[in-house]
């Protein structure tokens, strides 16, 4: 049985064959395709006469993402979320993991990957436990989903989500309808289900600024 390891990274893709019946390791190298990831690793697999019905495990992993976050080549996003959480991901928890920390003058947060003139806030509040405070405002979706025509992607954000992630599915169903089908949409309670706004928002931004 075969192991086949893909890494696609921006200018080449590798492809690393295991055969561990015979103890064999194959290799192949190709041009990345930025359009179409993919190709390259079909050119990979075809170049190496590999048979489909033997490969057992497939791991694949790419710096793609990588690059798109340190070059600040993502996609144009927009984000919605709880009114008065607008701000959340530039604030954070307070700490600096860096050297120094707390008392480092010169330290500076880096640029928020969605800027400030497009975090709209809409009505909605779930308790903790669960209880609906706020139902989702519809007039604010709207008033969103028009203020964000020209994104290519929208990161969902609420309280409480992690556990009751009803707002959230509702609010994409609602954007999905204004926005059409060519939006990307990240929901927070799908990528990151886990307490700690800062921590669960800004992992949905990231992953709806790389997703497209």
């Amino acid at each position: 049985m075969l192991t086949v390891g893909i890494d696609v990274g921006g200018t080449f893709t590798d492809l690393v064959v295991v055969d561990h019946a015979q103890g064999r390791v194959v290799t192949a190298k190709h041009p990345s395709q930025a359009g179409d990831p993919s190709a390259a690793i079909l050119a990979g697999i075809a170049e190496m006469a590999l048979d489909s019905r033997a490969i057992e495990r497939v791991v694949h992993g790419t710096t793609i993402a990588t690059n798109a976050l340190l070059e600040r080549r993502g996609a144009t996003t927009g984000l919605v979320t709880t009114a008065g959480c607008r701000d959340v991901i530039e604030i954070g928890r307070g700490r600096r993991l860096v050297e120094g920390g707390m008392f480092d003058i010169g330290f500076r947060r880096p640029e928020p990957l969605v800027p400030r003139s497009r975090r709209i806030e809409v009505g909605e509040r779930m308790r903790a436990d669960g209880e609906e405070l706020a139902p989702l405002a519809a007039a604010d979706l709207a008033a969103a989903a028009a203020r964000l025509q020209d994104v290519e992607s929208v990161v969902v954000c609420f309280l409480h989500s992690y556990r009751f992630p009803a707002h959230e599915r509702e609010a994409e169903r609602a954007l999905r309808a204004l926005l059409g089908p060519e939006v990307f949409i990240t929901l927070s309670s799908t990528v990151n289900p886990q307490f700690r706004e800062f921590e669960r928002f800004s992992t949905a931004v990231a992953n709806g600024y790389v997703g497209p």
